[in-house]
């Protein structure tokens, strides 16, 4: 259900997309796959920011997070981060967004997680989203502000409404 939840949701068939990433929420859950569950609670996040329900992905985003510190998956962290930026930027809270951008990259430099090509055209489009919404210098002070964050303060930082 999940993979077919992720097709759903790239191909912008959100009601679909939620059919199929609540079962297979329900069927993560019942068999235990944590990591899989983590990853599948930032897909519904993200289908609920499409649909505009952003208090709702944001909790589900954070859940993610959450989900992940748990299990001690700091790439997981990173991908979480990154949606919460989104969420953030869709709330137009640009700084904290890209403060969570740059923390999320942070977090993958230095654990060797590279972002999946597939996220790829989505980050560029939000961080290009941002910069010209900001402005360069402020774009770059935020990049940096989130750039030096340490795990834990970018942790809270996703955490933070």
């Amino acid at each position: 259900y999940k993979g077919l939840g992720k097709v759903s949701l790239a191909e912008g068939k959100l009601d679909e997309a939620t059919d199929h990433l609540d079962k297979a929420l329900q069927e993560l859950r019942r068999i235990g796959d944590v990591a899989c569950l983590a990853e599948t609670q930032g897909h519904l996040g993200m289908m609920n920011l499409g649909k505009g329900h952003t208090s709702v992905a944001r909790n589900e985003l954070r859940d993610s997070l959450e989900t992940f510190c748990d299990i001690g998956d700091q790439g997981g962290v990173a991908w979480a981060l990154e949606r919460l930026a989104a969420a953030a930027a869709h709330g137009s809270a640009d700084d904290r967004a890209v403060r969570l951008l740059a923390a999320g990259a942070a977090i993958r430099d230095a654990v060797g997680s590279p972002r999946p090509p597939v996220d790829q055209p989505d980050y560029d489009e939000l961080t290009d989203t941002l910069r010209l919404r900001m402005g360069e210098s402020a774009f770059g002070e935020s990049l940096q502000a989130g750039a030096a964050l340490d795990f834990e303060d970018a942790v809270r930082l996703g955490r933070a409404e």
